[in-house]
């Protein structure tokens, strides 16, 4: 080992001392080992050897497909108030996908009212589910630097997100941020949304509580929503001993959803010879039950049709949805709240996830 010890507590200590001086903080990706061997001089092996150890400690987490970064605990929550400079600008920035439809309009509504409510105003911007737009309003939002904070429904979280960079500045401005129905798995930030796996879970559950064995979905796969709720019917599918089948399995984006019938065969192939489907979200549902339609296929009787999110449509649905209920208004109305405590320099796990409820109507047959 030698009089300094082993030659990985260099790149230890190191990685240490940058958290100290403020130049490594929660969620900074730390530098690549490709470039830590090169700048140490040292194989790769050693510095693995130096990851593993700071990441047993919990100083880092490796997150896949993505890199490494320092850990939220490590810090001692470095992003809750406690080092948040107090802001008086009354100003909380609200950047949703969408405005006018779907759940959209009551999850605004629900903000503007609970931030009215405690005394700041609502700058609202939308992103229209694309990344340059996203980036175009976060750049906006940093170089006018007038808002408290930012509640964010992120865009394309099922894919990596080319927007970090922005966000990060937003920490060093310390501008706390609320992610909203879902969130960027590569930052270690705060959300409030419903439990996507859980919902998933429980209208496949269903499905196969009412006799159904051969059962497809169709899912999303460019936001993090549409892979949890791939995870939770996986989950029901195994827990009842069915077999996970991919043809089954009918995967678009965002684009996809409303001109579905363009995709009418290939979705009609991954159904076919299964009696029940689970959709992504209700808007889906819709477009699939219109699919069914133009193909002479009558639901519930040939084949049954689950939802996800209760949208206010969803009852008036030809037949009226089986679906489970996403609570946003009280997800908007907790996001608020939340990031106003931060504000405030309240310290607390800000994250929370609501438990969907099962609401049964009339597009599910019992075939027991």
């Amino acid at each position: 080992m030698g009089e300094k010890g082993p030659k990985y507590l260099e790149i230890v200590n190191w990685i240490k001392d940058k958290i100290k001086s403020g130049e490594y903080k929660s969620g900074f990706r730390v530098t690549s080992e490709n470039e830590l061997a090169a700048m140490f001089k040292m194989s790769r092996q050693t510095v693995r050897r130096a990851l593993s150890v700071l990441e047993k400690e919990g100083i880092i987490e490796s997150r896949r497909g993505s890199g490494t970064y320092i850990a939220n605990l490590y810090e001692e929550n470095v992003r809750t108030p406690e080092v948040v400079k107090p802001r008086s600008t009354k100003n909380i920035a609200v950047l949703t996908t969408y405005v006018d439809e779907y759940i959209f309009t009551p999850m605004i509504k629900e903000i503007e009212n609970t931030l009215s409510s405690h005394g700041f105003n609502m700058q609202l911007s939308f992103s229209h589910n694309s990344v340059d737009k996203e980036r175009t309003v976060l750049k906006h939002l940093l170089r006018e630097d007038n808002i408290d904070g930012l509640i964010c429904e992120t865009t394309k979280s099922g894919l990596p997100s080319m927007n970090l960079d922005l966000y990060l500045q937003m920490i060093d401005k310390n501008i706390p941020i609320m992610f909203l129905n879902t969130f960027y798995p590569e930052l270690v930030l705060p959300h409030v949304s419903m439990d996507d796996r859980e919902s998933a879970y429980i209208v496949t559950e269903y499905l196969i509580q009412n006799g159904h064995k051969d059962i497809a979905a169709i899912f999303k796969f460019d936001d993090g929503q549409g892979l949890r709720r791939y995870e939770g019917y996986c989950k029901a599918l195994k827990k009842y001993g069915i077999e996970i089948e991919n043809e089954r399995i009918a995967w678009v984006d965002t684009k996809d959803i409303n001109p579905l019938k363009a995709y009418g065969k290939r979705i009609m192939d991954r159904v076919k010879d299964c009696t029940a489907v689970v959709c992504y979200n209700d808007a889906v549902a819709e477009q699939f039950l219109k699919l069914c339609a133009k193909s002479g296929i009558n639901c519930p009787e040939d084949i049954s049709i689950v939802g996800i999110d209760n949208s206010d449509d969803s009852a008036n649905f030809n037949p009226p949805l089986t679906t489970a209920n996403n609570p946003i208004i009280n997800v908007s109305h907790l996001a608020v709240e939340n990031l106003i405590r931060l504000i405030k320099g309240e310290q607390f796990n800000a994250t929370y996830e609501f438990k969907p409820e099962l609401v049964v109507r009339k597009s599910v047959k019992c075939i027991n």
